[in-house]
């Protein structure tokens, strides 16, 4: 179960993640990622969301979710979200370190594709109704 506190803050949780010591991950094949499963529940289900998370090698390809704190196999992180890999963006620790430091935020630091852009109004409801 993801703590409350945690919710909507993917791209700051898992930018301090790889700021600190990613106790238990490779940093050389770490990459921080964004990308756009598809919610499994709630009333935008079925529809693309804007998401980071943590990939790197433990002898099979591994994610970190920061927002759940769980480690999983990649196979089954993107079956369980239905992510296109396609529309994922992957930074190395460097590069997204310095994406962080230029832009002054923790992310998203590329483009929408068409195939979410209708997301933005939405992320911005559902945030004002966890604000209330």
């Amino acid at each position: 179960m993801i703590e409350d506190n945690r919710r909507g803050r993917c791209f700051e949780l898992n930018g301090q993640a790889i700021t600190g010591a990613l106790h238990g991950i490779d940093r050389e094949s770490a990459r921080l990622v964004h990308g756009y499963p598809i919610l499994q529940g709630g009333e935008f289900i079925g529809r693309r969301y804007s998401h980071a998370w943590i990939e790197y090698d433990a002898g099979i390809p591994m994610i970190y979710d920061a927002v759940s704190q769980q480690h999983l196999p990649q196979a089954i992180y993107f079956a369980a979200g239905e992510i296109d890999p396609e529309l994922s963006v992957k930074y190395t620790i460097a590069e997204a370190l310095d994406f962080m430091e230029n832009h002054g935020t923790f992310g998203p630091w590329h483009d929408e594709p068409d195939a979410v852009a209708w997301l933005i109004p939405i992320q911005a409801e559902m945030k004002a109704r966890e604000d209330k």
